[in-house]
């Protein structure tokens, strides 16, 4: 404690009974951050990277919450990598009363093997897939479903597994 007391310096001995004093320049290290800033004592920085070390907060893998969107931060090698613990784009369809339409009344569409896979009410992982022939040529079906759900699908002479 008495060597800590030598880095406290005062230029004249006015200064010292006044406290106008400072500390030696090395004897804390500054730590800049966004908002906040860290001066840590040169004692201290080692037991502090001793703490942060054993501290759950601070080891990979976890995951944070930023801006409503929780990350999930882990390494990889030498690398840290920061990526969405959950799917960012949720795609919510229910398909009541599906009706297709062809656009050119000068050629016939057939759909074969219509498949929907897929939880009711799920919000995720829902899959439509399906086999769609002209009798020539070729012609864009338009999948339009009473939610207001809207997309083509390309159709030709030969049958087509088709996913949108």
């Amino acid at each position: 404690m008495l060597n800590d007391a030598k880095r406290l310096t005062c230029h004249t001995e006015r200064d010292a009974l006044s406290m106008n004093c400072r500390f030696s320049p090395t004897l804390y290290q500054i730590i800049p951050g966004k908002e906040i800033t860290n001066y840590q004592c040169e004692n201290t920085v080692p037991l502090a990277k001793q703490v942060m070390l054993n501290n759950p907060d601070f080891m990979l893998p976890q995951i944070q919450e930023h801006n409503d969107t929780n990350l999930f931060i882990t390494q990889q090698e030498d690398e840290v990598l920061v990526k969405p613990s959950e799917a960012v784009t949720q795609l919510k369809l229910t398909i009541v009363g599906l009706h297709l339409t062809t656009t050119a009344d000068i050629n016939t569409v057939k759909i074969h093997e219509i498949n929907l896979l897929g939880c009711y009410s799920c919000e995720a992982d829902a899959q439509l897939t399906l086999n769609c022939q002209t009798d020539f040529g070729t012609a864009m079906v338009h999948v339009s479903c009473p939610s207001d759900i809207r997309f083509p699908i390309p159709c030709n002479t030969t049958a087509r597994d088709g996913s949108p």
